[in-house]
């Protein structure tokens, strides 16, 4: 974290730290303000819905919420003064920073900012500027019968074995999901992560495998649980509650990729006063709580006290945190319309 401190010196005037909640009010105060975010579905929904009883409390902001699919940063390019901040996938962020979409953060005006893992932070950096706030992050893993598949899987090359044959789940470009796969094969047939021709080549050997693709990280659960689905590449910590119903998680050793959830100011947002407010009570200890619980990925802050009943749920550990794959977003983001017809013609 003193490394991203050292890079922001240069383009941050040095300020206070704040948190502006005058104008919002208090769990006391009768008034308030309506934030306007833009969310993803699903269980991401579940976990806006979760923190608003304690927003509204601790600050007096109350969420009109609007769910999206996969790429809000069209959205706000769309209505550039509709929304006041955005959880939005780190490519998307990145992009979104660059081309002037979204307002890089003002660091000074973030608690807790050097409670977030550097790998996270890092990867959300454009130009020496922080393109968005993660509030959670979510280590990828293989969730898989291993009572149905009569073995063990150890490595991300396991993905690849003959006996997964039509009974593997991955996520589909343009989603960020395909991307870890493609990160996975340059691991396991490659010179590393980053290795991504690899990773291509090592896709047309797993199709095979592949019974279908999926855009949300939730939607190959069921298929695991009822035996109809052997393997799948998403949140390791959603495999967690899956284990009475036979289901195993490995984070394999060589380390993984994993995908953050991080919140973005619109350039011309009309409220910036309210979304800072807003990233600052997501990342205390009780809005982290809260949307741990709702959506199954680990908190951004590293100090963040959670009930045991929720820490015992998430798979991050000091040790996961530190094998981290380094991600480029902004070089994902930019390239990923190319790869995703690539990955169309792979896959036709």
């Amino acid at each position: 974290m003193r490394s991203l401190q050292r890079r922001l010196t240069a383009t941050i005037a040095a300020a206070p730290v704040a948190v502006v909640l005058a104008a919002c009010g208090g769990s006391g105060d009768d008034d308030t303000t309506t934030l306007s975010l833009s969310h993803w579905g699903g269980i991401w929904e579940e976990g806006v819905t979760a923190i608003e009883p304690g927003l509204s409390e601790a600050t007096g902001i109350t969420i009109r919420g609007a769910a999206d699919g996969q790429n809000g940063l069209t959205k706000i390019q769309q209505l550039p003064t509709a929304y006041d901040a955005a959880l939005l996938t780190a490519d998307k962020a990145a992009v979104g920073l660059q081309d002037g979409t979204l307002q890089p953060i003002d660091t000074s005006r973030i608690e807790n900012l050097d409670a977030i893992p550097d790998a996270v932070l890092d990867g959300l950096m454009v130009d020496g500027e922080l393109a968005a706030v993660p509030i959670s992050y979510g280590a990828q893993g293989i969730l898989y019968r291993e009572d149905l598949l009569g073995k063990k899987l150890t490595s991300w090359a396991d993905l690849w074995d003959p006996d997964l044959e039509n009974n593997l789940a991955i996520g589909a470009l343009p989603s960020v999901a395909g991307v870890f796969v493609l990160q996975a094969g340059g691991e396991a047939f490659g010179e590393g992560p980053e290795d991504l021709e690899a990773g291509w080549e090592a896709m047309e050997r797993l199709r095979p495998n592949i019974q279908y693709q999926y855009t949300l990280s939730s939607d190959p659960l069921s298929k695991l649980a009822d035996g109809s689905l052997l393997a799948t590449v998403t949140f390791a910590d959603l495999g967690v509650d899956l284990a009475d119903s036979g289901v195993t998680t490995l984070i394999p050793e060589e380390g993984t990729n994993w995908s953050v959830q991080p919140v973005g100011i619109p350039a011309e947002a009309e409220n910036v006063d309210a979304a800072y407010d807003f990233i600052n009570y997501m990342l205390s200890d009780e809005a982290q709580s809260a949307w741990v619980e709702a959506t199954h990925v680990a908190p951004a802050s590293q100090v963040a006290e959670l009930p045991t009943e929720i820490s015992d749920q998430l798979l991050e550990t000091d040790d996961v945190a530190a094998r981290l794959w380094p991600i480029d977003w902004l070089q994902i983001g930019t390239e990923i319309q190319d790869w995703t017809v690539r990955w169309q013609e792979l896959f036709s």
